[in-house]
């Protein structure tokens, strides 16, 4: 085509030429609806032509994904179509075009290293195609085993034993690269099926319990999370549609869980609505993030520790998304709350975040691999299936806070303390929500209403609420290769600010509620620098963050004591039964006592005197060191 360059390496990531494989494939996929065989067939030996010229021209990018992953993708699919009329040489050339990631040894490569994660189920799939252009089974069981390899839990790159994923590093990317290979990884398991290169019952069941027990907690939907799709977060409209024929797939397999695939199939598409989604909380402890996912909405948080990088940038893409693993915060009904705003956000009011203000001051980029890494090693979360909490202490870009999520029913209470910044003359705010204004606001007693969501400020700080017109391009998230039209809209924003003048750390407290303000709100029993707390009104459910080893006084008069940092969860069941849930946020802590000053009896309890001592040990495996545990209490009259 003589409009494009073919001999432009250097377009990092556009790579002009591979615009040619692109139109390629385009045609190939319209000769297979083509209303006559005449016009298929002049469409096929259009494609074939658009081929053997790649293959004589023979371009190269200096991007690794392009040279070993990308434009190996696209030849390959054509060569699948034109396996019966490649010449010899045009096979040849495919051949060892699909080999250009291997090595002699026949290790797959990427970047110089080995391939790991999503990278390295992209090549091994090359290999597959080579293979059976070649008619060699033997080289299509060794790179099917070889993607079989990646299918397990790891501590590396991939499926993390929290079913959250991770990619370039500890960073997560549950969406994006994590979606990829869900897809992946189910179209080998539904091709392979009832052959002699079917995976493993093993495999396939792993591949079901990340895409259920990880993704699911992950989408509202079509929608991502937007916290989990890294830098992706800069690409127009990115969605999860691809889960839905990956679930239709995994289905195929049986099972007890069939069903609940054939569900989120559904929901994904939009034939079934998101308020069938089941409810559950869940702490993703290798990544730093809890969602809660309930027919009524979907809330998650997004930390970061000395453990859990932020969100990288690269390619141009996500150079604004300096505080996106800060704590921020994701809150969905339908799921298109933050679809498509990206171009028009203020980068410096991500919900959930506390940040300096300072537009004047341009953000931080954080590329490839690194994303940012906080000052702190204190970020996680506990709770049983139904409800939770989670904390982070903020150490980054000059600013301090400890900031906590406590997960009540169809509510959410946010609380921050000890808020400071270095320099004395910022700014300091902490963002509720940034998303499409979809209603008018409506006032409520100190808060607001909006698309069916109540925001009430519990704490000192000043509430702003504003529904403004915003404008943007995707060329502003995506540098190099985002649309460069003007898009605009009505975006609706709250936020606190916080006095911290005369040397003061600043608090806030507030809660985000489905539907209309709850009659019994809960209650916060504690927040200072060393102690968070918050209680349901009835005392049934108590959520307590221990920054420092310490006590807490309960809503019944009793007093709770812990002697290491931990995360708490209080159920009761009934008049005298409990459950207790600790979590570790520093996954430090190998050894947590919990001492009330009253009788409880239980499989971890001691009594020492008036007082019983429950002990949790948790893992020193990095895998599960930060996983959250439960006891079963009874308290005695």
């Amino acid at each position: 085509w003589e409009d494009l360059d073919y001999k432009n390496s250097e377009e990092y990531r556009i790579f002009p030429a591979a615009a040619h494989l692109r139109r390629l494939n385009l045609i190939l996929d319209s000769a297979a609806t083509a209303a006559t065989q005449a016009v298929r067939d002049e469409r096929r030996d259009a494609a074939h032509r658009a081929l053997s010229a790649w293959l004589r021209l023979d371009p190269h990018s200096n991007q690794n994904w392009f040279e070993t992953i990308g434009v190996p993708q696209l030849v390959g699919r054509a060569a699948l179509e034109f396996e019966n009329e490649l010449t010899s040489e045009e096979k040849t050339t495919v051949l060892a075009l699909l080999r250009r990631c291997v090595r002699e040894d026949g290790e797959l490569i990427y970047s110089h290293q080995p391939a790991t994660g999503q990278n390295l189920q992209w090549q091994a799939g090359l290999q597959i195609i080579g293979g059976y252009l070649e008619r060699d089974p033997a080289r299509v069981e060794r790179y099917v085993r070889r993607i079989e390899q990646e299918i397990r839990i790891t501590e590396e790159e991939g499926i993390q034993a929290d079913f959250s994923f991770h990619q370039h590093g500890p960073q997560l990317y549950g969406g994006g690269y994590g979606l990829g290979f869900t897809t992946d990884a189910a179209r080998l398991a539904a091709q392979t099926r009832g052959t002699r290169f079917a995976l493993t019952d093993a495999s396939v069941q792993l591949i079901i319990r990340f895409l259920l027990d990880g993704q699911q907690g992950m989408l509202r939907g079509r929608n991502w999370d937007f916290t989990v799709i890294g830098r992706e977060i800069g690409r127009q409209n990115r969605d999860a549609l691809a889960l839905a024929t990956a679930s239709d797939q995994l289905s195929m397999f049986g099972g007890s869980r069939a069903d609940e695939l054939k569900a989120l199939a559904r929901r994904v598409r939009g034939d079934d609505p998101v308020n069938t989604t089941p409810a559950r909380f869940r702490v993703f402890w290798r990544s730093d993030f809890v969602s809660q996912t309930r027919p009524e909405f979907h809330f998650s948080t997004r930390m970061t520790s000395t453990r859990m990088n932020g969100s990288e940038a690269g390619n141009g893409e996500n150079e604004r998304g300096a505080y996106l693993g800060d704590g921020a915060t994701v809150i969905v009904r339908t799921g298109d709350e933050y679809r498509g705003i990206f171009p028009l956000w203020d980068w410096r009011r991500i919900p959930g975040v506390t940040n300096a203000y300072q537009p004047e001051v341009p953000l931080p980029i954080y590329e490839w691999s690194k994303g940012y890494v906080a000052g702190s090693d204190f970020a996680g979360g506990a709770g049983d299936e139904e409800n939770g909490l989670a904390a982070m202490i903020l150490d980054r870009v000059g600013v301090h806070a400890q900031k906590s999520w406590f997960f009540i029913g169809e509510s959410v209470l946010c609380l921050g303390a000890d808020i400071r910044a270095t320099d004395p003359k910022a700014a300091l705010i902490t963002t509720l929500n940034q998303c499409w204004a979809k209603s008018a606001l409506v006032e409520i007693p100190n808060g607001v209403q909006h698309d069916g969501l109540a925001y009430v400020n519990l704490g000192k700080g000043k509430l702003h609420t504003q529904i403004a017109r915003q404008t943007g391009s995707w060329r502003d998230v995506d540098r190099l290769q985002g649309a460069t039209g003007e898009v605009s809209g009505d975006v609706f924003t709250a936020w606190l600010d916080h006095d911290t003048t005369g040397g003061k750390p600043a608090t806030y407290a507030y809660i985000v509620a489905a539907g209309a303000v709850p009659k019994d709100l809960p209650r916060v029993l504690a927040n200072t620098e060393t102690l968070q707390a918050v209680s349901s009104t009835d005392g049934s459910l108590i959520q307590i963050v221990f920054w420092t080893p310490g006590e807490a006084t309960l809503p019944n008069g009793e007093k709770i004591q812990a002697d290491a940092p931990c995360l708490l969860q209080l159920r009761k069941h009934t008049s005298h039964e409990w459950t207790l849930t600790a979590g570790n946020p520093t996954q430090k802590v190998q050894k947590l006592q919990v001492k009330f000053n009253a009788i409880y009896s239980g499989d971890r309890a001691r009594l020492e005197g008036e007082n019983t001592v429950i002990t949790f040990s948790f893992s020193a495996d990095p895998a599960t060191a930060g996983q959250p545990q439960t006891c079963s209490l009874k308290k005695v009259p």
